[in-house]
């Protein structure tokens, strides 16, 4: 039986697929909270990147694939050093 109300996530195989209205939403391109974390879906799929990622006016340090809201630090991007403070830009 399919939920197409469903907004969640799913495993198939070894890739974790984001769910929207009960299909897979392939056009996604963002950070989703699932299971209390901020996961970075690109193309629907959970990537486990390290990146900064812009959500919502702010950019997030990803690590793993996940917002690292513990790190504080510097990062590179595009021979760009930024720093991140509880795994936000600043």
């Amino acid at each position: 039986i399919v939920d197409f109300n469903a907004t969640t996530m799913f495993k198939y195989g070894n890739s974790w697929f984001y769910i929207k209205n009960g299909s897979v939403s392939f056009n996604t391109n963002t950070l989703v909270n699932y299971g209390g974390s901020w996961l970075h879906i690109k193309g629907g799929v959970w990537v486990k990147d390290t990146a900064l990622v812009s959500y919502n006016g702010k950019w997030l340090f990803v690590k793993n694939g996940k917002v690292d809201f513990t790190y504080s630090g510097k990062v590179i991007g595009n021979g760009i050093y930024y720093t991140i403070k509880n795994g936000v830009k600043i």
